[in-house]
């Protein structure tokens, strides 16, 4: 009796199925009649068992992916999401410290779809000095570090030149730095929340470790440092702490964007908050419109 291997058995067909597609496929190219798109074997084959995007068998056929996702849908053929399994997310993301972006790859998402999967199954996220601590202890980054240092400082007048009061950069810190701006305008966006975040520090005002509004721990919540007119103006007073659910709760509430339909703008909000000269009283009125959403 002839006893056969399970990876013989699945090579050969395996070797079937690709010979069956060849001739397809060719009898397609001949007849451009025929939509192989619209094929079940032809989509589970693509789109399954070699993972193909949806955008690159639109390619292979002549369709845009939008053709190619109706098919999908019509035969209900659907990719198992790993990334919405706890335990495997747990495996990669704890056990093998992989960071969001290589497990996005993996599963060909985005980081933040794998940060959204992280937060609903409560699995703590590393801070970006243990992530910066975790890719540095890699081999690969260890030798091009090191490879890198070896090459700089085996030069003795570079060496001389970038040590302490001999470095061009040494003390210009802060106004002295040469990309330093006068004029508050002129900054881009991020470079003004930073030089309000170091403000606020000045005035003992610094991020909590619960959202004011929700009481949402830190961890769960990313917390945004949000400006309550959109203006960005060098004003410590028209910026806040909370998080993004908060926070996009509040742009609904002030007619800035409708970014949720459920939530209706109130009228004169910005305008009452304008009215009101302190940090306490203005976060007492963002409080209670915001909790009135939850």
């Amino acid at each position: 009796m002839l006893i056969l291997d399970n990876s013989i058995i699945l090579n050969y067909v395996s070797y079937i199925l690709i010979n069956k597609h060849n001739i397809i496929y060719s009898r397609t190219m001949e007849n451009k009649e025929i939509k192989i798109y619209t094929y079940y074997n032809f989509l589970f084959w693509h789109y399954i068992v070699l993972k193909m995007s949806m955008k690159e068998i639109g390619k292979i056929c002549g369709v845009d992916g939008k053709t190619i996702y109706k098919y999908l849908k019509i035969h209900n053929i659907k990719r198992e999401k790993l990334y919405m399994n706890k335990g495997w997310l747990i495996h990669m993301y704890i056990e093998l410290e992989l960071s969001p972006y290589e497990i996005g790859e993996i599963c060909r998402v985005g980081h933040v779809t794998i940060h959204r999967c992280l937060r609903k199954f409560n699995i703590p996220i590393r801070s970006h000095s243990e992530a910066a601590k975790i890719s540095h202890n890699r081999p690969e980054i260890k030798k091009k570090i090191s490879d890198g240092q070896k090459r700089v400082w085996s030069d003795l007048d570079y060496r001389e030149s970038h040590i302490g009061e001999n470095h061009p950069m040494y003390g210009r810190c802060g106004e002295l730095h040469p990309n330093w701006k006068e004029n508050y305008e002129d900054l881009s966006y991020e470079i003004k929340h930073r030089r309000i975040h170091l403000m606020l520090e000045e005035m003992s005002i610094f991020a909590p470790e619960y959202c004011p509004y929700c009481n949402k721990p830190k961890g769960k919540r990313k917390l945004d440092l949000m400006n309550l007119f959109h203006t960005y103006l060098e004003n410590s007073l028209d910026y806040y702490y909370m998080c993004q659910k908060c926070h996009k709760i509040y742009h609904s509430l002030a007619g800035l964007e409708k970014r949720n339909s459920k939530v209706k703008s109130i009228p004169n909000l910005i305008k009452d908050l304008l009215k009101l000269k302190t940090r306490v009283e203005r976060e007492q009125l963002l409080k209670k419109v915001i909790l009135k959403c939850k």
